[in-house]
């Protein structure tokens, strides 16, 4: 009997005193649903970024704000803090266990207001309506678009997202018309966007795709299989290393192409300055004298920090296409004013 008691001594008390060793609960863990993205140093979201994320990368949670709208993230090796957006991702567990936390980490300095929208959009001509006419009578796509551009026209960043569904208009759903019509273009891998492409690469054979092109460079093989009755053009950020008058020369071929086709190119400026700011104004300038429409990108980022750039002056910051709440990123505003240049120039020139 007394071994019997003291047994049940000992149980009474396991129970009453919770045990130093028992398995503390796990922690809530956080799964990215978005195809990539930076994490920043600070719950804001015009704060510096510190690394890259990316789609089904899961990470446990370490803390949250106050409104449970941002979660800092634990990633092994890191150095500096990892916060981001609740929304881009999902919870698995319970979130409430996250300690909350202030916003610490380096201050951002507050964005100007965004631009207004007539120094982004183009506006469109009468020439580029007779461009896209010819285009339409000797059997040009009227709901195809085509990219040519560098890393920054690749998919699935550039204007994919309009495709995969992997978007909010919020304020902006008169787009919507826009993104049904060209269904199909939005997230198509074609011939003319590739990261390094710089103006001459569209011309040379060694580009172009052996398995599609017959005996083409990348224009002429993307003209053949997509039929585009409209073209954006941004190019420049992989050929720094041009000179000015080449760059201009291999934008002239690049527009005249098109043109002869029948098809309305859509000249889009950049955000960095690795060519010392030298090709925007060339842009700038070719856009005026084609009287073509003018995408002008870098108008949309320069109340930015950095123009929307990370620290390497090079790479885009990250942001999903949700344009139902604040905008801080410049791949979201890249996306944004791109499919809006689209919307304009299809309903002026039709």
């Amino acid at each position: 009997m007394t071994q019997i008691r003291f047994s049940l001594i000992a149980i009474l008390i396991a129970l009453i005193i919770p045990s130093s060793h028992a398995a503390a609960a796990p922690r809530a863990a956080y799964t990215v649903v978005v195809h990539s993205m930076f994490t920043l140093i600070a719950p804001q979201d015009n704060a510096p970024a510190t690394y890259s994320i990316f789609k089904d990368e899961t990470f446990p949670i370490i803390a949250r704000n106050a409104q449970s709208t941002w979660v800092q993230l634990e990633l092994i090796g890191a150095d500096k803090e990892a916060w981001v957006r609740i929304e881009y991702g999902t919870v698995k567990g319970n979130l409430d266990d996250a300690p909350i936390k202030g916003d610490k980490g380096a201050a951002a300095t507050a964005p100007r207001p965004p631009p207004p929208i007539q120094n982004v959009i183009p506006a469109i001509s009468s020439r580029a309506r007779n461009i896209y006419q010819t285009g339409l009578q000797i059997g040009n796509n009227p709901r195809a678009f085509s990219k040519i551009g560098d890393c920054n026209s690749v998919t699935p960043f550039f204007l994919a997202p309009f495709d995969s569904g992997e978007y909010r208009l919020g304020d902006y759903k008169e787009l919507q018309e826009t993104i049904n019509y060209f269904g199909g273009s939005f997230a198509r891998d074609g011939m003319t966007a590739r990261v390094g492409f710089n103006t001459a690469s569209l011309f040379s054979r060694l580009w172009a795709d052996p398995n599609l092109c017959k005996g083409e460079n990348p224009i002429e093989c993307e003209y053949r299989l997509h039929r585009p009755s409209i073209a954006f053009v941004s190019l420049g950020t992989n050929g720094a290393w041009l000179t000015s008058v080449d760059y201009e020369y291999g934008m002239r071929n690049v527009i005249d192409y098109l043109i002869a086709r029948g098809v309305v190119p859509i000249l889009g400026t950049k955000a960095d300055d690795l060519d010392e700011g030298r090709f925007n104004p060339i842009v700038i300038k070719l856009a005026r004298e084609y009287d073509v429409p003018l995408w002008n990108y870098r108008a949309a980022v320069e109340h930015l920090p950095n123009f929307g750039l990370g620290e390497d002056a090079f790479h885009l910051t990250w942001g999903a296409s949700y344009f139902d709440q604040p905008i801080y990123a410049a791949w979201q505003w890249r996306n944004l004013t791109a499919l809006q240049s689209l919307d304009a120039v299809w309903k002026g020139v039709r």
